[in-house]
C-alpha cells in the first residue's frame, strides 16, 4: 500500500481566518492535512492518506472532498 497526496482547490479565495483553518484542521485531521491559499488567491487543501491504487486513490480523495470538506465551511468549484 502507497501513500498518496491530494491537492484540492476551492472556489473562495482569500485568506483563512482562524475559524477556517480550525474548521478545515478538524474536518481533514484524519489525513494530515496542509491549507494555503494559491498564488491566484483560491484557498486550497492538501491530504495524504493510504491506498492500493491510483484508482482507489482517486476516489478515496473525491469521497473525502465531497463528504468532509464540503460539509464544512469550504465551497468547492463544481
Amino acid at each position: 500500500m502507497k501513500h498518496y497526496r491530494a491537492t484540492v482547490a476551492t472556489s473562495r479565495r482569500g485568506n483563512l481566518s482562524a475559524d477556517d483553518v480550525d474548521a478545515a484542521m478538524d474536518a481533514l485531521a484524519s489525513y494530515a492535512p496542509s491549507l494555503s491559499v494559491s498564488p491566484r488567491g483560491y484557498r486550497s487543501a492538501r491530504i495524504t492518506f493510504p491506498a492500493d491504487s491510483f484508482t482507489q486513490a482517486a476516489a478515496t480523495a473525491a469521497a473525502v472532498v465531497s463528504s468532509t470538506l464540503a460539509a464544512s465551511r469550504w465551497r468547492f468549484a463544481s
